[in-house]
């Protein structure tokens, strides 16, 4: 396939599910803005469904409307960033969809492991939105995270770690062989260009879902590419930006310098979240492609309707534009 996107590929049936939100303020995000205003930010997680083989796989979690999902650490900065989950539970949803829990195979979640060091929880982001123990929810599904995730979660879960500078440790309930009773490996690749992208693996082998390296948020950020019915490509840009206006450029991200001196930032690694954010309005002008990022929710208030982004939502999700989110309200 070499850099081509392959005008040919497979489709798969792609849905955005309600993962809950969270609160966030303006500058958090962009930068140089006068007027610094809090905002629901919400949180969506998507429903593959291969018909060939049959394969459902879900990418991200999203938020638990049950706390104990949790780990301490990670509840205090939950309840710091008023995060709620969705009203119906991924699993509802997916009935709604006529697939039960135990049709899940597969949970992708969309970044490596990785520490963030910090004095204070509003300075990083803690990833529990996207990801948490899953054998309850969904039995036979195997995790899957990006290359480097065992390493770096061996010597940093708690409550073994007591380094008062890092605020989000990681879930024994997960990454502990002999507590957990989770099934996960890391991707293994083959990676191979995709588009203007370096490194992309095939996840079905027929070149209609692609699991996509995006550094700059944290070390080993993942976006995906999924073609769906029609010919048209959607591109989940996960956490690569937290607004559609990054991907316009009509907005910055948000970098503060503060007084001691260190850098304050959503991103972990500034100059390549930007690489990033231009490769993904790459694909938009060069290849087409529809972006649907994890939390932007401006295009289903658009004036003009992007159709194929809106055929990832079902009749019951429609409804709750005008009532929720049109109004900044969870649901």
């Amino acid at each position: 396939m070499g850099t081509e996107v392959d005008p040919a590929a497979p489709f798969v049936h792609l849905h955005l599910l309600n993962g809950g939100s969270l609160i966030a303020t303006t500058k958090g995000i962009h930068h140089n803005v006068d007027i610094d205003e809090s905002f629901r930010l919400y949180d969506w997680a998507f429903y593959i469904h291969e018909p060939h083989s049959g394969r459902h796989v879900l990418w991200d979690v999203g938020i638990s409307q049950d706390r104990q999902d949790y780990i301490p650490s990670i509840r205090k900065i939950m309840d710091f960033m008023s995060c709620v989950g969705p009203e119906r539970s991924l699993v509802e949803q997916l009935i709604s969809l006529g697939v039960k829990a135990e049709d899940v195979d597969a949970v992708f979640f969309r970044y490596t492991i990785s520490i963030v060091s910090i004095s204070r929880p509003v300075n990083g982001h803690a990833h529990f939105d996207h990801a948490r123990p899953i054998a309850n929810e969904f039995p036979r599904a195997h995790g899957y995270f990006g290359p480097g995730t065992a390493d770096e979660c061996r010597s940093k879960m708690e409550p073994h770690n007591t380094d008062p500078s890092i605020s989000h440790k990681y879930d024994p309930r997960m990454f502990e062989p002999e507590v957990s009773k989770e099934r996960w490996s890391e991707l293994p690749g083959p990676w191979v260009p995709f588009g203007v992208f370096d490194r992309a693996m095939d996840v079905f082998g027929n070149g209609s879902f692609w699991i996509i390296q995006a550094p700059g948020h944290m070390p080993g950020n993942l976006c995906a590419a999924v073609r769906v019915e029609g010919g048209e490509w959607v591109l989940l840009g996960s956490d690569c930006a937290h607004s559609k206006a990054l991907i316009d450029g009509t907005h910055e991200i948000a970098v503060d310098h503060l007084p001691d001196g260190s850098m304050r930032c959503i991103h972990q690694d500034v100059p390549a979240a930007v690489d990033t954010i231009s490769q993904i309005r790459e694909m938009e002008k060069s290849h087409g492609f529809h972006i649907a990022l994890a939390h932007d929710a401006t295009w289903m208030t658009a004036a003009v309707r992007d159709e194929v982004l809106f055929g990832m939502l079902d009749e019951d999700f429609r409804t709750h534009i005008d009532l929720h989110i049109a109004k900044d309200e969870p649901f």
